[in-house]
């Protein structure tokens, strides 16, 4: 599944209107194979603006997708333990709405009043058969939070050291990874405290598919800044695959990704590799997303 901005498209080809999925998020959640979701944010037309006013929740039951009302505000993630414990991760207001089955229940002050100052967002809600789901708790103006649950009542587990972009991946084995952009653009947590997994400077990871924890793929790009002949700062970009074997990281090469990768997804045997960039007919932006397959 791609995570992308822009219009959803079931996979009947009729168009969702006025919807909004937001790019880089974990916006889908399969709890089994009749059990999918897809979230994000409705919006409004206002002469020559838009407004999101309202949360989008997309549920396929084995046969036919269906709009589920949660009345809540728009949603930037999902995750949970399974078909009976899912958490729906809000943004801007920091909002969280959870099935226990049933129904839905919103929690949407569950941390002191101070920290829901700037732009509050649940980001990267963890899926997994484990007790414990975690997320980033981002309010775009401290440094974010590690955050997780284990029923309904959720609590801080640690505050970066920067303040920029983190994303969560929990493998099988149950391991944490957090990925972005920094010094060490991948880590583990471990014993309360993150471990330095994968070094490469200037990388940004934009995503992580873990067959097994001594199995994994990686994506991203590297910023490279130079300077023209009337000392005008520029930068290119040189994308990577890597493969982690459980001893070292391969750098795959003549790849063809020529756009940043923003999702990657193997069987074992084949991989395939998702893409988007902006394109600009007739002055208006588009974004448009290429698929590569390797094996």
């Amino acid at each position: 599944m791609m995570e992308m901005n822009g219009p959803l498209y079931y996979y009947t080809l009729i168009k969702v209107a006025k919807l909004t999925v937001l790019s880089g998020y974990r916006i889908f959640g399969a709890f089994g194979k009749d059990d999918v979701y897809i979230v994000g944010v409705k919006w409004t037309q206002a002469d020559d603006y838009s407004i999101t006013d309202s949360s989008f929740v997309v549920h396929y039951n084995g046969s036919e997708w269906k709009e589920i009302k949660v009345d809540n505000f728009g949603w930037k993630s999902i995750g949970g333990t399974g078909p009976d414990d899912i958490w729906l991760g809000g943004w801007t207001r920091g909002n969280l709405s959870h099935w226990n089955g049933e129904k839905w229940k919103n929690y949407n002050d569950v941390f002191p009043e101070e920290l829901y100052y700037g732009i509050p967002s649940f980001e990267d809600i963890t899926q997994s058969k484990y007790n414990t789901t975690y997320a980033i708790f981002n309010n775009y103006h401290d440094s974010p939070y590690l955050v997780s649950t284990e029923g309904t009542e959720w609590k801080i587990e640690h505050s970066f050291d920067e303040v920029h972009y983190y994303k969560l991946n929990l493998s099988e084995n149950g391991t944490l990874y957090t990925y972005g952009l920094g010094e060490i653009p991948i880590s583990i947590w471990n014993n309360g405290d993150w471990q330095p997994f994968f070094i490469e400077e200037n990388f940004l990871v934009t995503s992580i598919y873990n067959l097994d924890d001594d199995n994994q793929l990686i994506t991203g790009s590297v910023e490279n800044e130079w300077k023209d002949d009337q000392n005008m700062t520029h930068f290119n970009y040189d994308r990577k695959i890597f493969h982690y074997n459980g001893t070292d990281f391969f750098a795959f090469e003549g790849h063809g990704l020529s756009n940043t990768p923003y999702g990657i997804w193997s069987d074992g045997n084949e991989v395939f590799v998702a893409s988007q960039t902006s394109i600009f007919p007739d002055g208006i932006p588009q974004n448009k997303t290429t698929i590569i397959h390797g094996r």
